[in-house]
């Protein structure tokens, strides 16, 4: 009988531990969080690059995440960092919740403080490292959560990668529409200024 009772509680102790470090996150991808994919992926438009899909994998360690700094670093006043409660390097993370990050391209944004998917763009914008990941020329896919509590206080949470490895149940469908506008005779067609580029949603 005791030795039955020590292998129930090893077994329980595992999934609690994997629950912990891999479970249901209670963000959501919300109003705020597509506002900021459309935002996004109309500045690569902007610079002629190509559209972020959101991916199951990178969404849901980015839900993980903006949980997570949400619960410790935004609650108790401290600066949050890329590594999370557990310890874990995003990259890590993003492993767990079956991203490659091994063996693709990844980066991540984080914030807080701010609210709206607005404020989030302009803060990463105009920081040099954080708009290099936005305009990344080797990402096409994303994961974005925000996490807020009653008092109005949020985590935002915004992860890259190289690779689609599943769209993600609730992205819309973008199409980049790439109109040639005649420019001055010095120029070339093949001048990106020369181009007018769109994002159309389906």
């Amino acid at each position: 009988m005791r030795k039955k009772l020590v292998k129930i509680s090893q077994s329980f102790l595992t999934i609690f531990l994997l629950t912990g470090l891999v479970g249901t996150a209670g963000a959501s991808f919300d109003n705020e969080a597509q506002a900021f994919v459309d935002l996004i992926n109309n500045y690569r438009a902007q610079n002629n690059l190509g559209v972020l899909s959101v991916d199951s994998k990178l969404e849901a360690g980015a839900i993980w995440m903006s949980d997570d700094m949400l619960n410790n670093c935004v609650a108790t006043g401290n600066r949050c960092s890329h590594d999370d409660s557990t310890g874990r390097k995003y990259s890590t993370r993003l492993s767990d919740f079956g991203y490659p990050s091994g063996s693709t391209y990844t980066a991540e944004n984080i914030a807080w403080g701010i609210k709206t998917a607005q404020q989030a763009f302009d803060l990463w914008k105009s920081s040099k490292p954080h708009n290099a990941n936005m305009l990344g020329n080797k990402y096409g896919a994303i994961g974005i959560s925000r996490s807020c509590n009653s008092d109005g206080n949020c985590a935002w949470v915004t992860d890259f990668g190289s690779q689609l490895v599943e769209l993600y149940k609730h992205q819309k469908s973008f199409v980049m529409v790439r109109r040639y506008t005649p420019c001055w005779q010095s120029q070339s067609m093949y001048n990106p200024r020369c181009w007018n580029t769109k994002i159309i949603k389906k």
